[in-house]
Order: C-alpha cells, then structure tokens, then sequence
C-alpha cells in the first residue's frame, strides 16, 4: 500500500487534525527544566531497538520478554517437528531395506531437505534471541511535544512512542521532525491498523 498517495494524505491529514491539538514544546521542556521528576511520568523513553531476522522492532522492557518467550516456544515446536521427521525417516528407512522401495527414497530425501530447512529456521531464530538477551535500551530522543487526544495517545504508546501524562492532559514526545505529522510513519501504522485508508475496509472520505 501507497501510505502517501494523495488520497491517503487527505485521509491522514483528517486523523491528525481531529487526534492532534497544539505544539507545546516550550511549555514541556520549561516543566522538564523546573522538575526533572517529571521524567518519570514518562512512558516509552527508554527502548530497546533491535533488527531481528523478520525486521526491525522497538520494544518495551515487557515486549522484549515477550518476544524472547516467543521466539523460546517457536524452537521448542521445531525441534520436536525435526524428532518427528527423524522417526518418519527411520520408518521409511526400514520400509526401504524391506521392500528395496525407490519411492522411500524419494521420500526420505524430502523429509531431511525439510529437516535442513528447519535447522536453518532454528539458527535464525537462535541469532534473534541473542540480540534480544544482550540488548541495551537506548533513550529516544524527542523532538517536538504535542497535545493529543486519549485514543491517538494508547495507539502511539502501542508502537512504543513516547508519551506523557499529567494534569489531566496527555502530551507525545514525537521522535522525528521536519516533516508534517501526516506524513510520520507511526501515523500510517495507526490509521492502516484502524482500516481507513484507501481501499480498507473502514476507508474515510478523502
């Protein structure tokens, strides 16, 4: 999907008009100067960033523990699906010394190429869990400070964006810039996620 055809543009610059209120950057950073205990209202500042074989993630503390569990459970099942194929092959291998059948051989060579492929599944996996287990969160850097709705704030928390709550009022510390909001990738995820732009199911009126 074309995240910034025009017609998804539109539909993005609606979702930020009606979910984003005001830059307060001044105002954040003056309160952060008075209180630096505010920090501590602060959700999403520290993540862990790490490139695992099936992409790219920003994780929480709780996410990474997550995903290490996972990724633990994922080799637990492929190891015992190549046991499982070991004992096919082992029936298939008596099978053959009994009836000198070719088509077992066939089949023996598909069930250790499947194996093989298993194997190479397991040692990504492996990789994965090593980058998870020996990595270092990284404090995100905040560019901008914007007033945002309740809704939009549970959603940006979701993909680990940084978020401050206080006085009844709910602000996101945005981590680009120089760009319209529309256009951050975080804003795509939200409103593909929620199925309003072009084409999905709940797609709004450009």
């Amino acid at each position: 999907m074309n995240f910034n055809s025009n017609t998804n543009q539109r539909i993005k610059g609606k979702f930020v008009e009606r979910e984003v209120y005001a830059c307060q950057s001044m105002l954040i950073d003056e309160l952060f100067r008075i209180n630096e205990d505010i920090y501590d209202d602060l959700s999403n500042l520290f993540m862990y960033e790490v490139y695992l074989s099936d992409g790219e993630y920003k994780l929480t503390e709780e996410e990474r523990q997550d995903k290490i569990y996972e990724i633990e459970e994922e080799i637990d099942k492929l190891n015992e699906a190549i046991v499982e194929l070991e004992w096919e092959i082992t029936d298939l291998e008596f099978e053959e010394d009994q009836n000198d059948s070719a088509h077992n051989v066939d089949l023996i060579e598909s069930k250790n190429l499947e194996i093989e492929g298993i194997n190479n599944r397991i040692t990504d996996l492996e990789v994965d869990l090593a980058t998870l287990e020996f990595a270092e969160t990284e404090t995100q850097e905040i560019y901008e400070w914007w007033l945002v709705s309740n809704f939009l704030a549970r959603k940006l928390e979701k993909y680990g964006e940084p978020i401050l709550r206080m006085h009844n009022n709910i602000w996101w510390g945005r981590t680009c810039t120089g760009q319209a909001i529309l256009l951050d990738h975080v804003i795509s995820q939200i409103c593909s996620e929620m199925g309003i732009l072009e084409g999905q199911e709940n797609e709004w009126e450009a």
